[in-house]
């Protein structure tokens, strides 16, 4: 069976809410934490009169983190947008430089020798 735990950080503890049984319990650490919300759901549901045992349940995640932490992972994902945009700009630029060289008649060696690449990745970059 597919159940969903909402967690939140409170303090010290993750607390566990399941809202297909409408119950909550926590956990120090999330591992802790799925093991006490499979426990809290096999005691709801047996006590409904399933018969369910820990390993049978499946558990889908929604962790709630503060506004802090939000911020500084979309504040990483710009970053790591920024540097891909860098690095495809510097390629750019890169195979600029080869096909400017390939354009005044420099071999593939030479331009490799001359920019410190090897001529496979020169070849590369005047595709590019």
């Amino acid at each position: 069976m597919s159940y969903t735990m909402h967690l939140t950080r409170e303090g010290k503890w993750w607390h566990v809410y399941v809202p297909e049984i409408d119950h909550a319990t926590q956990g120090r650490t999330l591992a802790e934490a799925d093991e006490m919300a499979r426990d809290l759901i096999c005691l709801v549901e047996n006590e409904r009169g399933a018969n369910l045992e820990p390993d049978a349940i499946e558990l889908s995640r929604t962790i709630n983190l503060p506004d802090d932490v939000t911020q500084h992972l979309r504040q990483a994902d710009a970053l790591r947008e920024q540097a891909r945009q860098t690095q495809q700009s510097a390629l750019d630029e890169q195979a600029g430089a080869v096909q400017a060289l390939r354009k005044s008649g420099v071999s593939l060696r030479d331009a490799g020798r001359a920019l410190g690449l090897s001529h496979q990745r020169v070849s590369q970059l005047a595709r590019h």
